[in-house]
């Protein structure tokens, strides 16, 4: 996304931070895992609390700064093919960063205010310890963390994306009468296929995540409905998805661009090259 062609289109600025934080994700998630407790023998996360508190700092931005990216991607397409005379002006490489700064600022701001009540607790470093003092608080903070990394993206994009489809579709067949050709809107449309496959892959995956955290806070009011297996089983499924989401969107670019299959094929035929080339050297 940093070479050319990609780095002269705005998306290409979003679609970096994103790759970064979902990386940043996908490390947290790993770490956190019990076959690497296991196998590691120890909870590192548990020897102190700075290291619990600065883990959870990490993981709760990164994860709300993913979820505003997308819905950045989805703003920009929005604004690409629903006004298309306007997008040049609204959607420029200086309003694109400074929405990435305030995204960045908002999620570092919130996760430094959420990590208050992060702490160890025996051998297990937990993601909140709620004393009678902070217990109100706790649940106000966990409110809002998922307001803001879930509800609000979440509605944003579920409003948007039907939108951008329809008229996509309407555009599509509307250049196809002129042209009489499919062929001449391929790159339009396949671009716009490619992002927003990426805001429409997050609406499948991350909202079963959000559905079980909310369902988990609202089980002393519903305790009545509330199968623990079931929700348990929910819950691991909810967990693989969200890693999903994390690690997805590159197969999406391969799938919907050709252009970034052309560059990816380069990217691995100088690879190649070079290790011949050392090869030859050596022998």
């Amino acid at each position: 996304m940093i070479t050319l062609p990609f780095r002269t289109m705005t998306w290409s600025i979003i679609l970096t931070g994103l790759a970064i934080v979902d990386t940043i994700m996908l490390c947290a998630i790993a770490i956190n895992k019990p076959f690497v407790i296991d196998m590691m023998g120890m909870d590192v996360l548990a020897i102190s609390n700075a290291g619990c508190k600065t883990f959870h700092f990490v993981r709760r931005a990164a994860k709300m700064a993913s979820s505003w990216l997308v819905v950045v991607i989805c703003i920009e397409r929005f604004f690409a093919i629903c006004y298309p005379l306007k997008v040049k002006k609204i959607c420029t490489r200086h309003n694109t960063i400074a929405a990435m700064v305030v995204i960045g600022s908002v999620a570092i701001t919130f996760s430094g205010l959420s990590t208050e009540n992060v702490g160890v607790r025996g051998s297990a470093c937990l993601p909140s310890i709620a004393t009678n003092e902070t217990r109100v608080q706790g649940k106000v903070m966990l409110l809002l963390g998922s307001s803001l990394s879930g509800v609000a993206p979440m509605l944003i994009l579920i409003t948007l994306t039907p939108i951008i489809c329809w008229t996509l579709v309407r555009h599509r067949r509307a250049r196809t009468v002129m042209t009489s050709s499919a062929k001449l809107a391929d790159p339009y449309t396949r671009v716009s296929a490619m992002l927003v496959s990426v805001h429409m892959s997050y609406i499948i995956l991350v909202l079963p995540m959000f559905v079980d955290i909310n369902l988990k806070f609202m089980r002393p009011f519903s305790a009545a409905v509330y199968d623990e297996e079931i929700m348990e089983v929910f819950g691991k499924f909810s967990r693989i998805c969200e890693m999903i989401n994390h690690s997805i969107n590159f197969f999406l670019y391969v799938g919907f661009n050709s252009l970034f299959r052309r560059r990816l094929a380069q990217a691995f035929s100088r690879s190649v090259s070079v290790d011949r080339s050392n090869a030859d050297l050596m022998g």
